[in-house]
């Protein structure tokens, strides 16, 4: 069964399958990117943000079950966030400028990823293949970076509901476009 899994010219629902779990690794990576950069560097929460709330309820979870570690105070700095307050339209603003500097990380780990052990790259020259892998990956960025901004300008929605945005614009552009324009199987 490993050694199944291991080979690229698989079943399409089980490279399907592989997709994903290389989707669920860039996504960990894109999700802590973002939100390091989102809490210290371009601010794009705010106090009641989804995300924001919930690791305040994880440090009591923390102080219920570990009582000694929840003590320590980098403990209670990592599960609650100060957020710089700004306004709605520098929200957005900044929202696209995290999403613009995680793409590129983001994009680096899932082509790696993909290339060693989803897709069998030969269509293309390895230069046009991530090339084309990063129109692709584009694509489904503006997308979604678009739908997720103007969510925070029009509809005021929460920071981590709009990223959901583009989780969900990659996965439907960038199998698709990836499996028949990038890779050759």
């Amino acid at each position: 069964m490993a050694s199944y899994l291991a080979e690229k010219n698989v079943h399409p629902t089980v490279q399907f399958g592989k997709y994903g779990l290389v989707g669920s690794i860039t996504l960990l990576v894109d999700l802590c990117c973002f939100y390091l950069l989102a809490l210290f560097l371009f601010p794009a929460l705010t106090q009641d943000d989804f995300l924001a709330i919930q690791m305040a309820s994880v440090y009591q979870v923390i102080d219920n079950l570990f009582p000694l570690i929840a003590g320590q105070q980098w403990v209670f700095e990592l599960t609650h966030w100060q957020v710089t307050e700004i306004t709605e339209s520098q929200r957005s603003v900044n929202y696209i400028i995290d999403r613009s500097l995680v793409f590129v990380v983001a994009n680096l780990v899932s082509y790696t990823l993909s290339v060693a052990w989803v897709f069998t790259p030969g269509r293309h020259t390895r230069q046009r293949e991530m090339t084309l892998y990063f129109i692709v990956a584009l694509a489904s960025f503006f997308v979604g970076t678009a739908v997720g901004a103007m969510l925070i300008s029009i509809r005021n929605t929460d920071t981590s509901f709009a990223i959901a945005s583009n989780i969900i614009a990659a996965i439907l552009i960038n199998f698709v476009c990836r499996k028949h324009i990038v890779f050759l199987r």
